[in-house]
């Protein structure tokens, strides 16, 4: 692992968080240059258990995803790093509940993984909602935004 300009992320094993406490935890800083050569797209009809594969494969520590934080603020790309908090600590993370289930305040707060429609329209407009399946290769330009973003 290396320092790369721009691309610190800070993540914390849960163990160091138990076994040194969280002043200890947080001078430990792993770096990761992992570049994203083919990023997992899942696409299905609608109440397909696509959203099922998601929550199962976004629970993985070595996966990332875009949290609801970024979803609300899709121009603000700082927010990508929130999801590294649930690394510190498996508390941060939002539980996985039904859609028609009400969520109180503080489980609102916590960060999970979304499909983040706001954020993929900021940076492909409406065509990622309508038009995506139907041969519409993204732009250079989109391809920037996203990339800029997470």
């Amino acid at each position: 692992m290396r320092r790369v300009e721009g691309e610190v992320v800070r993540r914390l094993d849960s163990r160091q968080w138990r076994s040194h406490g969280a002043a200890e935890a947080a001078n430990v800083l792993y770096v990761t240059a992992a570049r994203v050569d083919r990023p997992i797209f899942f696409l299905g009809m609608p109440r397909s258990g696509t959203t099922l594969v998601f929550e199962v494969l976004a629970a993985h520590e070595a996966l990332a995803w875009l949290s609801q934080h970024l979803q609300r603020s899709p121009r603000l790309p700082m927010l990508a790093a929130l999801s590294r908090l649930t690394d510190v600590t498996p508390r941060m993370r939002r539980s996985v509940s039904r859609s028609d289930q009400l969520r109180p305040a503080l489980e609102r707060l916590r960060i999970g993984p979304v499909e983040a429609y706001g954020f993929w329209e900021d940076c492909c407009g409406e065509k990622f909602r309508y038009d995506y399946l139907l041969g519409v290769r993204a732009r250079r330009e989109e391809c920037d935004c996203v990339r800029s973003r997470i």
